[in-house]
C-alpha cells in the first residue's frame, strides 16, 4: 500500500482546523490564549462574549493542506492582534447616545475624551504560535497512526 502524501497532509490540515476551533473556544471561555490572560476591560464584564457575534463568527477551514482562519466581522483582527483605531466624529455619536441609554460615565467620558485614538489591547483567541504546540502531538498522533496502518496492510 503506497501512503499518498497530499492525503495525509489534507487529513493533518483537518485535524488541526478542529485543534484549533476547540483552543479558541478555549479562549473565550476562560479569556485568555497561550497561558496569558486578556487584559480586562473598562467597559464589559463579558469582555468580547456579551452576544457571542465575534465567537460565532470566527472559522476554521482545511483548505488542501493548509488551515484558514477567517471572520467576516471587521473588528475580529483588532481584537485577536490589538492596535489603535481613530476616534471619529461619528464614533463620539455613538458614545453620546450609549451613555444618554445607560447613563454609565464612561461612555460620556469616551465621548468627551481630547484623544484621537483608542489603542485596543491584544486579546487573541486563535493563531498558530500557540497551536503548534498542540499541532505537534496531532502530528505524531496521525504518524503513529499510518505506521499502525501500515504495518497491517499486507
Amino acid at each position: 500500500m503506497d501512503l499518498d502524501k497530499l492525503k495525509i497532509e489534507v487529513a493533518l490540515a483537518r485535524e488541526l482546523a478542529l485543534l484549533m476551533e476547540r483552543e479558541t473556544a478555549h479562549a473565550f471561555r476562560t479569556k485568555q490564549w497561550g497561558g496569558r490572560a486578556w487584559k480586562p476591560s473598562n467597559i464589559s464584564a463579558n469582555l468580547l462574549i456579551s452576544s457571542s457575534v465575534l465567537r460565532n463568527s470566527i472559522h476554521h477551514t482545511a483548505v488542501a493542506n493548509q488551515v484558514e482562519v477567517s471572520s467576516p466581522l471587521p473588528y475580529a483582527n483588532i481584537h485577536n492582534q490589538g492596535g489603535r483605531i481613530p476616534i471619529t466624529d461619528r464614533m463620539r455619536g455613538y458614545f453620546w447616545a450609549k451613555f444618554k441609554k445607560t447613563k454609565d460615565p464612561i461612555w460620556r467620558a469616551l465621548a468627551l475624551t481630547k484623544k484621537t485614538h483608542i489603542d485596543i489591547p491584544q486579546r487573541q483567541f486563535t493563531g498558530a504560535e500557540y497551536t503548534d504546540q498542540a499541532s505537534d502531538q496531532v502530528v505524531e498522533q496521525t504518524l503513529d497512526l499510518i505506521g499502525e496502518v501500515k504495518a497491517r496492510v499486507k
